[in-house]
């Protein structure tokens, strides 16, 4: 019986001794409604991707009252076409913070998966599923599920297409969550960055 009782405190006090995660988006509109997943945690990783995006194109259009968004909206056209191909500097691109949401998302079960040595998004997993049956764009979300459905469906595949649709990444947000998924996110799984940064 003591036995059991000392687990029992040990466990408590190891759980206590965790930190919590230290959220910075939390008081921005929660915008995804897919919940087979931490909805805290997607949500910080969907606005994380956002300021990085920013922040690495362009810190500040002045005079114009939306500029958190123009800022977002130009930048995220640089961004694109080369951030789904591959072909930039990820870890310079990723914020600390993005490291850290990284290394949680990690933890969701078979959001990411290994293919020929990288890691790649599970396209399969019930959030990712929920995000592509939720795009708006009708003529996008059914090219995504045909190319899940023949397995070819690659960032690669789709950069010209997401390019061609960056339009209505303004206001469908679960597109935006899915290519921050399947563009930035993955990418950042297969660098070396450390559990605690």
């Amino acid at each position: 019986m003591k036995n059991i009782l000392f687990l029992l405190v040990f466990i408590a006090t190891v759980s206590s001794c965790s930190k919590p995660f230290p959220y910075k988006y939390q008081n921005k509109e929660q915008t995804i409604e897919c919940s087979q997943i931490d909805t805290n945690l997607i949500h910080e990783a969907l606005y994380s991707f956002k300021n990085d995006i920013s922040m690495y194109y362009l810190k500040e259009i002045k005079g114009i009252k939306e500029k958190e968004e123009l800022n977002f909206t130009f930048s995220y056209n640089q961004y694109i076409y080369n951030g789904a191909k591959g072909n930039l500097n990820f870890k310079e691109i990723a914020s600390t913070h993005t490291l850290l949401i990284i290394n949680e998302l990690k933890k969701e079960k078979n959001l990411f998966i290994k293919a020929n040595g990288k890691n790649k998004l599970n396209y399969q997993n019930d959030f990712v599923k929920c995000l592509v049956n939720n795009i708006q764009h009708e003529e996008m979300k059914n090219k995504i599920i045909d190319l899940i459905e023949v397995d070819y469906l690659s960032p690669e595949v789709m950069a010209e297409n997401y390019r061609a649709t960056t339009f209505y990444t303004k206001t469908d947000t679960n597109y935006l969550m899915f290519i921050a998924l399947d563009t930035f996110y993955q990418r950042l799984l297969d660098l070396e960055i450390p559990e605690n940064n």
